[in-house]
């Protein structure tokens, strides 16, 4: 009797095995397609959205618009600090016919005391003053640069010799001088009538800074957190550009290319983790209160990350929502149908790129450290010495900047006019297509930017520069 009840106990629990092993299957297949529908309803540009780590820095929704994500796509994001040319993209986005009394300030989030507290903890004490009138050095800049006024001065941005601008401060040296070369308006965003002024600048296509802008500052603010950046990059192995200097050089081959006769390449890639690349970069902090004059002669590692839909990275996008094609203003993401995706650049005190232009509108966001932009206007591209296309550094300066030797006599280059700025945790700046710039790590700094779309209102610089429409 009892070894039939076993017999029985037996049987039924054989049978139930099978059915429970069954139906945990057909769950996580029903749980597996239930997320694939959501996630591709999320692409499509539906009402879903996806869950933000902090809906404190969110703006608004971040709903995918219709038709956007394959537009978005059909541009291969490009490492360098150019981009791609694949597109003929001529026409503002539509958001350019809002109403210029809307304010671009509107979705922006609260940001509370203790943030500003500890991104203002980042910056310098005193943001260095301007230089005087390049026309008249016994009279200042006909505008205020720290309060730009609504309609865009004549001769705007003001620029100086290079000579003048790289002999005051010479770009080996990280420490800001008293005074800059400064011609670039700076919005600070927290004034509505500055707000405006910034539409109708970026409108202009002409370059300006953004200061205190809530998103950025809480951005700058989380990734400059003790540990922060450790926990979303892991001790994984990152592309680095290396140099055995401090001059980033950029270049590419294409195809089978090998470049001109007795080319080799400026740099090369490595593979370092971020724990590893912060642990040089912080020797290059050592250097510079020990050892200054070394910097320019020790090996830089430039740590590089490429955020785009549907690819690697794409945590990026939550951290950096302004970013997002689906446009919250048009002064982050002018054209959201041609987004270029997010580049980011992690660099060490004394890294230098070299001067060049880039082939679309670009915003770029220090999110740690400071950097020095030493900006052109197009119409000296014909001055700057650039690699001609076909060059594995085509739109680079062949002229080394460091060195006075070089600046002072190569070809055209001395009658080049600049304007320079200092940029800090927290700023933003907006450079238009084709604008030409040359850029100093100050110190360790984090560096994001995108790019969306092309306006030709100043190709025809780039024409009489020998390069034609790209």
């Amino acid at each position: 009797m009892e070894l039939r009840r076993r017999r029985k106990k037996k049987r039924l629990s054989d049978a139930i095995l099978p059915i429970g092993v069954c139906l945990l299957v057909v769950f996580l297949t029903a749980v597996l397609c239930l997320h694939k529908r959501l996630h591709a309803t999320e692409r499509s540009g539906s009402t879903l959205t996806r869950p933000a780590e902090d809906a404190n820095f969110q703006l608004g929704t971040r709903h995918r618009r219709a038709g956007t994500s394959g537009e978005t796509h059909k541009n291969e994001i490009d490492d360098d600090d150019g981009s791609k040319s694949d597109s003929n993209d001529e026409n503002e986005n539509e958001n350019d016919d809002e109403d210029e009394d809307e304010d671009p300030a509107r979705l922006d989030p609260p940001i509370t005391p203790e943030e500003i507290s500890r991104v203002e903890a980042l910056r310098l004490p005193e943001h260095p003053g301007t230089m005087a009138n390049p026309g008249n050095p016994n009279e200042p800049l006909p505008y205020d640069v720290r309060r730009c006024p609504p309609q865009i001065p004549e001769n705007y941005p003001y620029a100086w010799s290079i000579l003048d601008v790289l002999g005051h401060w010479n770009p080996d040296n990280t420490t800001v001088p008293e005074r800059v070369h400064q011609g670039l308006c700076i919005i600070d965003w927290r004034d509505p009538e500055q707000r405006k002024t910034a539409v109708r600048y970026r409108r202009a296509e002409v370059p300006f800074v953004v200061k205190h802008h809530p998103v950025i500052w809480k951005a700058a603010d989380r990734w400059t957190s003790e540990g922060y950046l450790h926990s979303k990059l892991g001790d994984k192995a990152y592309r680095n550009e290396h140099s055995v200097n401090n001059h980033m050089m950029y270049w590419k081959l294409r195809g089978k290319r090998r470049g001109p006769p007795g080319w080799e390449p400026p740099t090369q890639d490595v593979k370092l983790s971020y724990p590893d690349w912060r642990e040089k970069a912080l020797e290059m902090e050592q250097l510079a209160a020990h050892q200054p004059e070394s910097i320019p002669k020790t090996e830089h590692f430039y740590l590089r990350l490429n955020g785009a839909y549907e690819r690697a990275h794409e945590w990026l996008f939550d951290e950096l929502p302004f970013f997002d094609p689906s446009v919250q203003n048009n002064i982050f993401m002018v054209d959201p149908t041609d987004a270029r995706g997010i580049n980011c650049r992690l660099g060490s005190r004394g890294t230098i790129a070299e001067a060049h232009y880039d082939m679309s509108r670009n915003f770029i966001l220090i999110l740690n450290g400071r950097k020095r932009y030493i900006l052109a206007h197009p119409e000296q591209c014909s001055n700057m010495e650039l690699y001609p296309m076909g060059h594995p550094s085509a739109r680079h300066s062949r002229v080394n900047w460091s060195d006075p030797l070089s600046y002072e006599t190569t070809g055209k280059f001395p009658h080049s006019m600049v304007n320079e700025v200092v940029l800090e945790a927290g700023d933003g700046l907006y450079l238009p297509t084709y604008w030409l710039h040359f850029i100093v790590s100050l110190s360790l700094n984090y560096q994001c930017n995108a790019r969306s779309g092309i306006t030709r209102g100043y190709q025809e610089h780039i024409n009489a520069c020998g390069f034609g429409k790209l």
